[in-house]
């Protein structure tokens, strides 16, 4: 086999460009590509590091959530107690305040009723002690006896 210039020439080129391209190559692709890598590796130990930072406090707010949840049922039951507590009251009071009405106005109505029976009695009393006169004075004159018996009888309460 024989080769000739020509032939030679271009696998000389051949391979000077195939250097020249593997040189380029390695300086400045590879040494981009290595830097890139590197980049790439540590952007994954930052998100992984994230990622472990994020559910740390993931935990945290699934612990304080939880808390939260806990303090709010207490102070629904408190609440419960202190509404019931102050309608109980509310009811108390009301109860006292309807018993206090009743009781004013029975004792209005029993007011009311001794001015009635008074203004009655003023009204009807000059009439009654006139009947009344008249009637113990026929009796006193029909019968001496018994005029003196109530005579010595007022005295003796008068004395008494």
């Amino acid at each position: 086999m024989t080769f000739s210039v020509d032939e030679v020439f271009k696998i000389l080129n051949f391979v000077v460009q195939g250097s020249l391209a593997a040189y380029i190559v390695r300086r400045y692709v590879v040494g981009q590509i290595v830097q890139y890598m590197g980049q790439e590796k540590y952007e994954i130990a930052t998100l992984r590091q994230q990622y472990t930072l994020w559910r740390e406090k993931h935990a945290d707010i699934a612990v304080k959530m939880k808390e939260e949840q806990e303090v709010f049922l207490v102070m629904q039951e408190k609440f419960a107690i202190w509404d019931k507590q102050v309608k109980m009251v509310a009811a108390q009071e009301k109860s006292l305040c309807l018993e206090r009405q009743k009781k004013t106005d029975e004792s209005v109505a029993r007011k009311l009723e001794t001015i009635q029976r008074r203004q009655l009695i003023q009204a009807e009393f000059p009439e009654i002690i006139a009947q009344v006169t008249q009637g113990l004075q026929q009796s006193f004159k029909d019968d001496k006896v018994v005029g003196q018996k109530y005579i010595s009888k007022v005295l003796d309460g008068l004395q008494g």
